[in-house]
C-alpha cells in the first residue's frame, strides 16, 4: 500500500537524514530509518542499488549489486542487474558471466535469455544468440522486445 512506498521513497531521497533526531527514532544503529528495525538486511542494497542505477551512478550501482550477490547468492534479479550494469559500463565479458550465472539459477527465465541474445549478437556470436533468443520467445511467447531481439539477431546474420 501506500506504507511502503513512502518507505522506499523515505529511503530513496534520504528524508530520513534531513530530520532531527526525535524521542524514539531508530537512529544510525538500526540503518538510519526506523521502518528497517528487525527487517532483512538485504533490502537496504537492493533499494540503494536501483537507487545508483536511476541516479545515474552505475558504478555505484555495481558495487551494490556486486555487495547484493554475494550476500544472496540465489538472487536471480541481482545477477540479471549486474550484468545489466557491467553492459552500461561496456564491460560485456563480465556482463556475459553474470547472465549466464543468472540462468544457472534459473533456466527459463525470459529476460535473462534476452539479454544474453543482445550481448552475443554484438559479439557476431549469431548461433548462439538466436538460440537463446528463441528460449526468451518459448518462456514468454507475446513479448515484442524478444522477438525484435530475434529479428535483428536474423538480420545481423542476413537470415530473413
Amino acid at each position: 500500500g501506500n506504507g511502503s512506498l513512502h518507505r522506499v521513497r523515505h529511503h530513496l531521497f534520504g528524508r530520513h537524514r534531513r530530520r532531527k533526531k526525535r524521542p524514539g527514532h531508530f537512529g544510525r544503529g538500526a540503518g538510519g530509518c526506523p521502518w528497517r528495525a528487525g527487517r532483512a538486511q538485504h533490502v537496504r542494497p537492493k533499494i540503494r542499488a536501483f537507487a545508483h542505477v536511476r541516479g545515474l551512478h552505475p558504478r555505484r550501482a555495481l558495487a551494490c549489486f556486486r555487495q547484493l550477490a554475494t550476500q544472496d547468492p540465489g538472487s536471480l534479479a541481482a545477477y540479471n542487474a549486474l550484468g545489466n550494469v557491467h553492459l552500461h559500463l561496456g564491460q560485456t565479458a563480465e556482463a556475459e558471466a553474470a547472465y549466464r550465472q543468472a540462468l544457472r539459477l534459473q533456466p527459463e527465465c525470459a529476460e535473462v535469455h534476452y539479454n544474453l541474445a543482445g550481448i552475443l549478437k554484438a559479439q557476431g556470436k549469431l548461433d548462439e544468440a538466436e538460440a537463446h533468443g528463441l528460449r526468451a520467445l518459448r518462456a514468454k511467447p507475446g513479448w515484442g522486445d524478444a522477438h525484435n531481439q530475434l529479428g535483428l539477431v536474423f538480420l545481423a546474420g542476413r537470415r530473413w
